[in-house]
């Protein structure tokens, strides 16, 4: 989202351009798009698929903690543009990534390799140790299992109270990971581990021990920190 709800400065779309001139990140997969809710380019020949507020919910709530704006309606409308071009039907995975994350797709390429899907399709959590433990820096989807969501997300959206959330508000409206997982396991898309594919704060089982409550913990400094205690 270029409209984040913030005055704070964010660079987004700037990584997501230096990944384009380097063939880096998603833009080495075998296909990729780019959605934005404004117009724009990641570079020559690669406009942003610009995604119209349909239904009115692009700016409907702010997240507590950053003042952003929740995500759930820019990626319902991403989703319904994906299926419609039919393009990831190729695929025997589907990766949701967040344009501030470090992707490797070599790294999961070969890590999906030996994984067994099965009939009903699969999505692999990344946070251990919580109910819902989809996050959506790094989203996994087997191929029927985005094939499911595609297809069951306008009766999920009907049903599910997304704009509570869970537990009855308690943690606030849903954001894009939690609705997609919600509405995957009630349509039987099998939950499947994937921990260990994604390193950042906002899985506290991923933290060291001394920063377990710390939600804004960076392992690039506990990285930095231990090269200079090592050399």
């Amino acid at each position: 989202m270029q409209d984040i709800g913030s005055t704070k400065k964010m660079y987004d779309l700037e990584l997501l351009q230096g990944a384009y001139g380097r063939k880096t990140s998603i833009f080495g997969c075998e296909n990729w798009g780019v959605f934005s809710d404004k117009e724009g380019e990641v570079g020559p020949g690669a406009p942003l698929v610009k995604l119209e507020d349909a239904d009115g919910d692009f700016h409907f709530a702010k997240r507590e903690e950053t003042g952003t704006w929740l995500n759930t309606g820019l990626h319902y409308q991403a989703w319904k543009a994906i299926g419609e071009a039919g393009v990831y039907k190729s695929a025997s995975w589907v990766v949701k990534v967040d344009p501030d994350a470090v992707f490797v797709p070599s790294r999961l390429v070969s890590y999906l390799s030996s994984k067994l899907v099965p009939a009903n399709g699969l999505y692999l959590e990344n946070c251990k140790g919580v109910k819902y433990g989809w996050f959506g820096s790094l989203e996994i989807f087997s191929a029927v299992a985005f094939e499911t969501l595609l297809g069951s997300m306008a009766s999920c959206k009907d049903t599910v109270d997304w704009k509570t959330g869970v537990d009855g508000g308690k943690y606030g409206p849903m954001g894009e990971d939690l609705f997609a997982q919600v509405c995957l396991d009630a349509n039987g898309v099998s939950r499947g581990e994937a921990f260990g594919t994604k390193l950042d704060g906002t899985c506290e089982a991923d933290r060291p021990t001394d920063e377990k409550k710390n939600k804004k913990w960076n392992p690039r400094a506990t990285a930095r920190t231990s090269r200079r205690t090592t050399r």
